[in-house]
């Protein structure tokens, strides 16, 4: 290996020390140094000289920073780039272990299962590069890093780089690509080229690994090419019987001369080729999600469409003799685009009977819970509990040139017999829909001869605005909060701000808006006008409706999730219960931030008490109290009377089976995550047990495999949370490279949120245990000291520990952690 240049190492003195060559190609050679601002083992290649002469330097940076910017495990990284002695340089991770290349010149062929989990990882790579707009353009062996089974594409952008300079390299005698893994356009020089072009180079890799030589071979690279642009590559079945025949057809395909005959995308080229050894695969998508967005779902419906169905049935207390009732959801027997309309309609109806102080009325969450095809009325009334049933459908007729129409069928129904108890039908001017919707009640209240209050009547006719257009825009909004995701809590600021600027009196809508910035804040990436923005709405809510709750717990949340201010939180929280404190969603959201304040008898009495008033609305609040209290039997108890009416839920499921765990059950917990339960998709529920940290332990191998194939897509795209679970799996296995590069690709990304959120305690634990997955514990346990010193916020670290504990088959260094 020849030194290092001298006037390179004097360049580089201030931040890198180069150590010795490790390397050297056509392009470039690759010297190994040491990060002297970061203290870590680097790779630096610098282009030859006469390369770097032929290039535009600043453009060859730019192409460098935008490949640096791709932020994957399977994708080696570009820290640093310039240009010294007259040679342009990038900094890269030091990769421990060997090219492609190498091990290829070393034994020849690769064993087919082998072969297959190196593009299975390189396509993921190479997808997300492509999901990003940015090709690679020369995959190649030598481009294809091993290091303890875990695969790098290295040396993203190079190839656009030199391509944005072809006409000066073409002077150089430099090709840009290699001949052998180049596309037919690729090759024939055309400048349109898309990811297509990486499909064609992986297949050609993947037909070297199985056959030992490159598909096409010969004299010169303009042979090569002519070649490939002619034929197909040779089957490899007939002379290695282990590769099937599936799998040289998929080669062929991949490697098509016409581009639209190859596969579309990295993601069903690797499904190919992994189907071909292993049969079809199911791939959870957007199925399971972080413990924290799990929760906030369930937040932002009680919060958000729930402040419609809470009502306004606060001051009073039920009495055993009430008629109970279910509102169902409103069948939409119009355009599909219309379904939030019918929703909206019959939460407007519930929120109505809600307020009557001679019902019972079931709260949305409950009454929304979808029952079996084939269950009767009877048994789906004895599930909730209820004497009567209200149901309905709605139709927007939509006229243009004249005024739209609002059709309505409403029906209410014994429970027990089935009969329908009152039927009528209502078509109206879309302009009275208030008055359709308070007609409804108040027949439903004559059917069960309710006698109705002054209040009572008051309460039915007063419309939630006396803006159509604003009311619309805010049952808009109530259908994307509803599905919690990142986009839809754009789509649910958009409309609720439509509403109130439609409105500015719409004490409702400022609400909902309060709870949607707040949750983007908390779940999406937080900025200070999603803050600013959830504290003048919850404000505004209050001074236009101060003796309503929604106002106040869209204030609750603003403090729990942007202040990170629990106290503050459960102030606002239960001022909203006093308003309305017969309501089982106020004291179930009064529980769970008792519980955030470690208040778990407080939670546990709420939890106990909201389950009496309404069974369906608590879920696993009380078992969650119980459990933190160590109180086994009674948590089991209350997850096994959740899951009773709600049978598919996954979070009581995952519940239960730690609750299992903590008695030390690891047959019956595994079960709960392995046999096979009716209403539940088997990939889903291991999707959802393994994004519980230090919950994918309870799954057996193949469900694992299961796990280490899920994108991001099913941790909502947070990248930070799917590295850390992938990494916490690959080390449960063994696996430490593979654990690492997930690691620090998740820390990357961890990281940056905490300088958003300074004060989540959470993710200051999680970027402590990714530290200790890379192996620097000292790192861990500081970091996560210094948040406790600065914040001296120690129970919630405490508790964010403790319930990695309740989860954790052995403890680990986190949960060893002297804050004392």
């Amino acid at each position: 290996m020849n030194a290092p240049p001298h006037e390179l190492k004097v360049a580089l003195s201030d931040r890198y020390r180069i150590e010795r060559e490790l390397g050297r190609g056509g392009m470039a050679t690759v010297y190994l140094a040491h990060d002297l601002v970061r203290d870590r083992a680097v790779a630096i290649k610098v282009m030859h000289l006469e390369l770097s002469h032929a290039l535009d330097a600043e453009r060859f940076a730019r192409e460098v920073r935008l490949a640096g910017s791709l932020d994957h495990p399977n994708i080696v990284g570009v820290y640093d780039s310039g240009s010294a002695g007259g040679q342009v340089w990038f900094a890269m991770p030091f990769i421990d272990g060997e090219s492609l290349r190498q091990r290829l010149k070393r034994d020849g062929q690769l064993p087919v299962d082998e072969a297959i989990d190196i593009v299975g990882q390189a396509a993921a790579a190479l997808g997300y590069a492509h999901d990003h707009g940015v090709m690679h353009r020369d995959v190649k062996p030598d481009n294809l890093l091993l290091s303890e089974g875990h695969v790098f594409v290295a040396d993203f952008g190079i190839a656009r780089a030199l391509d944005a300079d072809g006409e000066a390299l073409t002077k150089t005698g430099i090709a840009v690509g290699t001949p052998a893994y180049m596309a037919p356009e690729q090759a024939s020089g055309e400048r349109q080229v898309d990811q297509r072009v990486d499909v064609y180079a992986l297949g050609a890799v993947l037909y070297e690994m199985l056959a030992g030589v490159a598909p096409f071979t010969g004299p010169s690279a303009q042979a090569i090419i002519a070649r490939a642009m002619t034929t197909d590559p040779q089957p490899i079945h007939p002379v290695r019987s282990a590769v099937s025949p599936a799998l040289d057809e998929i080669i062929v395909k991949a490697m098509s001369r016409t581009p639209a005959d190859r596969y579309g995308t990295m993601r069903a080229f690797a499904e190919a080729v992994r189907e071909s050894a292993n049969g079809p695969t199911a791939m959870p998508d957007k199925r399971a999600r972080g413990r924290r967005r799990v929760w906030l779902v369930a937040g932002t419906v009680v919060a958000g469409a729930a402040l419609v169905a809470a009502g306004a049935r606060w001051l009073r207390t039920p009495t055993p003799d009430q008629p109970r009732l279910g509102v169902l959801a409103f069948e939409n027997v119009g355009a599909t685009e219309d379904q939030y309309f019918a929703s909206g309609v019959s939460d407007e109806v519930r929120f109505k009977l809600g307020a009557i102080r001679g019902l019972r009325v079931l709260s949305r969450a409950a009454s929304s819970v979808k029952t079996p095809a084939n269950t009767t009325v009877r048994q789906a009334a004895r599930q909730l509990g209820v004497g009567y049933f209200l149901t309905g459908t709605v139709r927007w007729q939509h006229s243009a040139g004249a005024a739209n129409r609002v059709h309505l069928l409403a029906e209410l129904v014994n429970a027990e017999s089935g009969d329908a108890v009152w039927t009528e039908s209502f078509d109206a001017a879309l302009t009275d829909v208030f008055a359709v919707q308070a007609d409804i009640a108040s027949r439903v209240a004559a059917a069960l001869e309710v006698t109705l209050t002054e209040s009572d009547r008051r309460g039915i006719q007063q419309p939630p605005t006396e803006n159509l257009q604003a009311y619309d825009a805010y049952l808009r909004g109530l259908a994307a909060i509803e599905r919690g995701d990142a986009a839809s809590l754009r789509q649910a600021v958009a409309a609720f701000d439509e509403a109130v600027a439609l409105d500015s009196g719409f004490a409702g809508a400022w609400a909902s808006l309060s709870v949607a910035h707040s949750a983007r804040y908390y779940n999406a990436a937080p900025t200070q006008n999603d803050a600013d923005a959830a504290l003048r709405a919850a404000q505004r809510a209050i001074a236009l409706a101060p003796t309503r709750p929604e106002g106040h717990s869209a204030l609750a949340r603003y403090y729990r999730n942007v202040k990170q201010d629990v106290r503050r939180g459960y102030s606002a929280e239960s001022t909203a219960n006093s308003l309305n404190p017969t309501s089982a969603d106020r004291l179930v959201q009064l529980a769970r931030i008792e519980q955030n304040l470690g208040r778990w008898l407080d939670a546990a009495r709420h939890a106990t008490e909201a389950e009496r008033i309404d069974p369906r609305s608590v879920g696993g609040t009380a078992g969650l109290s119980h459990l933190y209290l160590r109180q086994y039997s009674e948590a089991g108890q209350a997850y096994d009377r959740a899951l009773s009416r709600t049978p598919t839920s996954l979070p009581l499921l995952e519940r239960r089976a730690m609750v299992y765990l903590a008695q030390g059950d690891l047959l019956r917990a595994r079960e709960l995550a392995t046999v096979p339960r009716a209403g539940v998709e088997p990939t889903a529920r291991i999707a959802f047990f393994g994004t519980y940290l230090d919950l994918m332990w309870v799954l057996d191998d193949a469900q694992q495999q299961v796990l280490l194939r899920l994108s991001p897509s099913a941790f909502d795209g947070d990248r930070g949370y799917w590295g850390l679970v992938l990494a916490q799996t690959h080390l449960l296995r063994g696996e430490r490279v593979r654990a690492q590069a997930y690691a620090d690709s998740a820390l990357r990304v961890m990281e940056e949120q905490v300088r958003r959120v300074p004060l989540d305690a959470q993710r200051h634990v999680l970027v402590g245990l990714l530290h200790a997955i890379k192996g620097d514990k000292a790192r861990a346990e500081k970091l996560i000291k210094e948040y406790v010193d600065v914040t001296g916020d120690k129970k919630k670290v405490h508790e964010v520990i403790t319930e990695r504990v309740l989860r954790s088959p052995k403890p680990s260094f986190v949960y060893s952690i002297k804050l004392d």
